[in-house]
């Protein structure tokens, strides 16, 4: 039992490391990325994992890694491509790619509305999981045990004066 559950333990600190993640990020947000080959990655800001040994093969001589390069399309229809491949030349476990909308693409205002739907619903949903973690602990991390220091009990009042006889 003691060597199945060691051996989980190591996988998982093995495998942990087994990837490259890559964030795409725009100056506006609420692109569409797409690799040149079609296969689309999210919306930005999309966080999109890389395996290392698929990076590792495409390593050439210079020791920087290739992936596929991406288009970036907005709703009002504005594109740009990055450079094909994209060369990726650190051993880090995340990278930033980031790309601006051009600047004398039409609907502007149309971008700009629907990335401030995409920031609204992400806050929405940050504040419903915030809300939820402060039920959780409230309930089970502090418990009736942590419900703050014990209630005092009033001091008994002072006992009464005997009668002079």
């Amino acid at each position: 039992m003691r060597t199945t559950i060691l051996t989980a333990v190591v996988t998982a600190v093995v495998l942990a490391g087994c990837s490259t993640t890559v964030r795409f990020e725009s100056d506006v947000e609420g692109a569409v990325v797409t690799t040149v080959a079609g296969q689309k990655y999210g919306v930005t800001p999309v966080a999109v994992p890389f395996s290392n040994d698929d990076l590792d093969a495409s390593r050439q001589a210079d020791g920087c890694a290739r992936i596929l390069g991406v288009i970036y399309t907005w709703p009002s229809g504005a594109t740009v491509a990055s450079p094909n491949p994209i060369v990726i030349c650190s051993n880090a476990s995340v990278h930033r790619y980031v790309m601006k909308r051009p600047a004398d693409a039409p609907d502007l205002e149309k971008d700009l509305q629907n990335a401030l739907q995409l920031s609204k619903r992400r806050e929405a949903q940050l504040r419903a999981e915030l809300e939820a973690e402060r039920l959780y602990n409230d309930r089970f991390f502090w418990g009736p045990f942590m419900w703050g220091p014990p209630m005092r009990m009033p001091p008994p009042p002072p006992p009464r004066p005997r009668p002079h006889r």
